[in-house]
């Protein structure tokens, strides 16, 4: 009897053991369990709905609202994950603005004003707002309080009391290739925990100063273009090109064009910002210094300090200590700013070249062909004017002059090109002397690489580069040259 009941009690045992075991599975299944994934949408306005406020209000996170062509007169409330997209930038136009309290939000493709108001206010993490037209607004991207690592990019920000802020936030934002003009202030960074990415803008006609950075540290201020700011502020403590109060930090400043500024560069309350490889040139007054008792104005030898329009050095020596007999670019003498801000390793010449948009036509050039000419289309930065260009300094990959030049608007987008031809025999023989014929076989092509490079009047230089490629041709064909 007690074997029957052992055995009775292991069955039991058993059993509970095989159902745990099952239930546990069963579990454990049901977590692996995802829901399916929903399939994001595109939704348009006005087709189905009326107004972007309400097509945003029916998006789910990952949506995409497109929007036609027409004039929009709201103000609208963004609180999804949503990629909101114009139409057209020049035709889709938003009276109102865009208040943006969401992560991972694109804006791009308008029009947008809104008198009086924020046009663009963003309080959350990565909202790119991207080619977008910003007009008569208070402030026309204003990035705020819980804002951070947000991208700012392609944008024209115009007729604004300010155009593009980031103001007592997290920082980390990237504010780059914007062109900037006609407002108050035009890019301003202050009380906010800074490392800001201020790049390739071109800020311009801003009427109290181009950039500003206050109460914000670590930021990096590269390449951009300042031209012609702070000449009818209403305040006389803010006037310049640049503006930057180091109280809380070091900042970067370089490879700047500084140009034509009532000042090109304040600096106030602190020390350690370092300002090199930039061009100052005929501002009115350089570098205006308010309590700033130290900063770095250059980055060592060989690599040098600012070019400054009113140095009047000679360049015979070389070296650490300019001792040197010949000549390396660098001035002899020191740049002094005051007793203890000195670049000591001034530039003779303008260095930096402004980047310019090139495109080359025809789109495929045949080697063997009875066209003339290859055609270069410039596109400056929409504030410098093409007329500006020193035509006899234009050189194609640093050795062909055109053999004519022009002012004509190649793409269509209302910036004057200059368009350059120079004779494609000269360049086409030119091209063939720098090609590896054994690679070309083995490869069917190799990219080459075509440089303009020019000077406006005033010495600054640009350059734009288009790279190409000469295809090998199929039998009884032509070597052609294609851009890639």
């Amino acid at each position: 009897r007690r074997c029957i009941i052992g055995r009775s009690m292991l069955r039991k045992a058993v059993s509970i053991i095989m159902l745990t075991l099952l239930l546990v599975g069963m579990f454990s299944l049901a977590m692996n369990i995802k829901p399916a994934k929903v399939e994001s949408r595109t939704i348009i306005v006005p087709d189905d709905y009326p107004t972007i406020q309400e097509a945003v209000d029916a998006a789910d996170d990952g949506d995409t609202i497109y929007v036609r062509r027409g004039t929009y007169y709201e103000r609208v409330n963004v609180t999804k994950t949503v990629n909101v997209v114009g139409e057209c930038r020049e035709e889709t136009i938003v009276n109102g603005g865009f208040y943006i309290n969401a992560s991972d939000v694109l804006l791009c493709n308008f029009t947008i004003a809104a008198p009086e108001k924020l046009c663009v206010e963003v309080h959350g993490y990565n909202v790119t707002i991207k080619r977008n037209i910003i007009t008569n607004s208070l402030v026309g991207i204003a990035l705020w309080t819980d804002s951070y690592k947000c991208t700012v990019t392609e944008n024209i920000v115009e007729k604004c009391h300010e155009g593009i802020e980031s103001v007592s936030n997290d920082g980390f934002h990237s504010l780059i290739h914007n062109n900037v003009t006609g407002c108050d202030l035009g890019i301003g960074l202050a009380f906010d925990r800074g490392n800001n990415f201020v790049y390739n803008n071109t800020i311009t006609g801003c009427s109290a100063a181009g950039i500003v950075a206050t109460f914000s540290m670590g930021n990096v201020i590269e390449r951009n273009i300042v031209y012609k700011n702070g000449w009818s502020s209403s305040y006389s403590w803010l006037q310049a090109g640049l503006w930057v109060d180091a109280l809380t930090g070091p900042n970067y400043i370089k490879e700047n064009v500084i140009l034509e500024n009532k000042i090109g560069l304040y600096l106030g309350n602190g020390s350690g910002t370092k300002v090199f490889h930039n061009l100052f040139i005929n501002n009115s007054q350089q570098v205006y210094l308010e309590n700033a008792s130290f900063s770095i104005w250059d980055n060592g030898y060989p690599f040098g300090g600012n070019y400054w329009s009113d140095y009047n050095g000679t360049d015979l020596f070389n070296g650490a200590y300019q001792n040197i007999p010949g000549s390396d670019g660098i001035g002899d003498t020191p740049y002094v700013i005051n007793a203890n801000n000195t670049d000591h390793y001034p530039f003779m010449n303008p260095s930096l070249a402004i980047t310019a948009m090139i495109d080359i036509k025809p789109k495929s050039l045949c080697l063997v062909s009875f066209d003339r000419y290859i055609s270069v289309y410039a596109e400056l930065p929409q504030s410098i004017d093409v007329k500006s260009v020193n035509l006899s300094s234009l050189l194609l990959n640093e050795t062909f002059k055109p053999v004519s030049t022009a002012i004509g608007d190649h793409d269509k987008d209302s910036v004057p090109d200059l368009i350059i031809k120079f004779n494609r025999t000269e360049v086409m023989s030119y091209l063939l002397t720098r090609i590896n014929m054994t690679k070309l076989i083995e490869n069917r092509f190799i990219p080459i690489k075509l440089t303009i490079s020019g000077k406006l009047n005033n010495g600054v230089k640009f350059e734009g580069t288009k790279l190409i490629r000469i295809a090998i041709p199929g039998p009884g064909g032509k070597y052609k040259i294609l851009l890639t």
